[in-house]
């Protein structure tokens, strides 16, 4: 869960409400949704995966868009999406480092479209996507207790 709790809060800075839900029309994601199989539809965890890799690939990728968003539709039986996952897995391939590393994920793999394999790769995912958008981390910065003392007393 605390792989995916940073990944949400990693989406929430990309601003993935106005950036993926609102333009493909989906509900946020519930806390833990990628961890475990058991917890929700598999074909519907994996369409949603689908769209967010895309949505990803598509912020990390120097090119911009991409033809991945019109190979999974909505009723696919299972063959077409390992089919789309096997794409999915081929475009992660061929994004560079650090994402290439997870190319070798498998499409059974992403077709479960859950565990840690998958965590981790929306991970990593979501932090070349926060530095290609020139988001950079850094240490808190605290008000000394005369600047906080003056900001009560003014």
């Amino acid at each position: 869960f605390i792989v995916m709790e940073a990944v949400l809060d990693k989406l929430k800075l990309l601003d993935y409400e106005k950036g993926l839900l609102r333009q493909r029309n989906l509900p946020p994601l519930p806390r833990g949704y990628f961890t475990s199989e058991s917890l929700w539809p598999a074909k519907a965890q994996f369409q949603y995966l689908y769209k967010l890799l895309c949505w990803l690939l598509q912020l990390t990728s120097s090119k911009g868009d991409h033809d991945l968003w019109r190979l999974l539709s909505p009723d696919a039986l299972d063959a077409d999406a390992l089919s789309c996952a096997q794409t999915l897995l081929d475009a992660i391939g061929k994004a560079g480092a650090p994402i290439a590393e997870h190319a070798q994920l498998g499409p059974h793999k992403l077709r479960a479209a859950a565990g840690i394999e998958v965590c981790k790769l929306l991970n990593t995912m979501t932090n070349v996507a926060l530095s290609a958008a020139g988001f950079a981390w850094s240490q808190p910065q605290r008000q000394a207790e005369a600047e906080i003392e003056d900001e009560i007393e003014g």
